[in-house]
């Protein structure tokens, strides 16, 4: 099906925004949006802000009765594709990171000229806990995603071999113990430079399901696949996409059976925030546009998160209406 043949029967739907405050106060330039929800039913969202000509600020706001919060800054400076975590060991919080103090160093064991994967986690007194280099070798600048279930830690990050093979590999660690890295699915995709297009999981209890971007053979396709053995293997990929996708995929559970999965995707004559719903028998329905966004890299990777019975959604625009936009639309209009 044509993006044209369903862009008009969108318009009504993507326009509905039932929330007075769409965003948080942003400065205009504002850039990269990441929103999560929090254990009482909230949502928070964070963004990066110039603080001046040269340097930024990571900035955060929380949602919550109606109202975003007064924004507050993280940490000054721009961090290696970072994602948090529950530290199963005491329930403190854990971050993954894609490192490259080893990019310069001499040809030793720790991997010349190439971009680590490290874990870390914060004390209760606020301090960071020692590190650990989980892959020697991974691609140089797509982001991570982390997520827990009952029983296990899972990370998903594009792998890179020494044949320039940039799959998405699983990270597990259970019972005090990680496994071996696993590949979600045998794409081969075989690419010299760095796609910037790294993976999404989101857990359910013990489901999970990942969502990620490959073009194996010059054929860009975005996929879904689940797990029903919290992450120690995934079933076959879904493709969910019209065949011209650049990727950059978002993931969120919207009921027990069923994810939603936003992509960025070049249509006939502009370029499309999408989303569809997938289930877990496999089937995917036809995808919607959220928005037109300007081409380029200068949306990052939109963003999306369920509040009760909407969804919000949030971008970076370039252009003459430079900065972060957002949507809220009821999730009854993606049935």
């Amino acid at each position: 099906m044509k993006l044209s043949i369903i862009f008009t029967a969108l318009l009504l739907s993507t326009s509905c925004s039932t929330t007075e405050n769409d965003l948080p106060i942003t400065q205009p330039g504002s850039r990269y949006p990441f929103v999560t929800t929090t254990r009482d039913g909230g949502l928070l969202m964070s963004w990066f802000e110039k603080i001046d000509s040269v340097n930024w600020a990571l900035k955060w706001s929380e949602f919550k009765e109606g109202n975003w919060s007064d924004n507050s800054p993280i940490t000054n400076g721009e961090h290696g594709f970072v994602s948090f975590f529950r530290d199963m060991t005491n329930n403190d919080l854990g971050l993954v990171w894609l490192d490259g103090r080893n990019m310069g160093a001499g040809d030793d064991e720790n991997g010349y000229g190439a971009m680590n994967l490290y874990q870390s986690g914060f004390m209760s007194s606020g301090d960071l806990k020692w590190e650990m280099k989980l892959d020697d070798m991974v691609c140089e600048c797509c982001p991570t995603s982390a997520v827990n279930t009952d029983n296990a830690l899972l990370i998903a990050y594009r792998d890179r071999s020494e044949e320039e093979i940039r799959d998405i590999n699983i990270l597990r660690y259970v019972d005090g113990y990680w496994f071996e890295p696993y590949t979600v699915h045998n794409d081969g995709w075989k690419i010299t430079g760095c796609p910037v297009n790294g993976p999404k999981l989101t857990a359910q209890e013990n489901d999970v399901a990942i969502a990620w971007f490959t073009s194996p053979d010059n054929t860009p396709k975005v996929n879904v696949a689940f797990s029903v053995s919290e992450g120690a293997s995934f079933e076959a990929p879904i493709r969910v996409d019209f065949s011209r996708p650049i990727g950059r995929v978002d993931l969120i559970w919207i009921s027990d059976n069923e994810v939603m999965v936003s992509w960025i995707e070049i249509g006939e004559e502009t370029t499309n925030i999408l989303t569809t719903i997938v289930t877990k028998n496999g089937s995917a329905g036809t995808p919607h546009i959220i928005s037109e966004i300007a081409p380029g890299r200068v949306s990052g990777y939109p963003q999306m998160e369920r509040v009760e019975d909407q969804v919000f959604f949030a971008w970076t625009e370039g252009g003459e209406d430079d900065g972060i936009k957002s949507k809220w639309i009821p999730l009854y209009h993606f049935r």
